[in-house]
């Protein structure tokens, strides 16, 4: 058997960029809910995770940047932070 999660909240306004320049596509908002299979063997029966999008007014352009923690022993934390200091790679 296959459940859908429930949706997340909408993300921010956010417009869609390369280098910092807006595209001209105009803001977009987006949600997803997830996939959870009982077994894994019937992963393959189960619908995809789903996504939406909608568009929204303002939303901005961000830089991203990769940042690294000090050195302990033989390895660091590497981790994509956001121009507004949000961490977008998990860790």
């Amino acid at each position: 058997e296959c459940y859908l999660t429930q949706w997340t909240v909408w993300s921010p306004c956010q417009l869609s960029c390369v280098s910092g320049d807006d595209l001209g596509f105009g803001s977009v908002q987006v949600r997803s809910r997830a996939v959870v299979a009982q077994d894994p063997e019937n992963l393959l029966e189960c619908p995809e995770q789903e996504l939406e999008a909608r568009p929204c007014t303002g939303g901005q352009c961000f830089e991203y940047k990769w940042r690294t923690g000090p050195w302990r022993g033989s390895s660091r934390h590497v981790w994509c932070q956001r121009s507004d200091g949000m961490n977008v790679t998990g860790k």
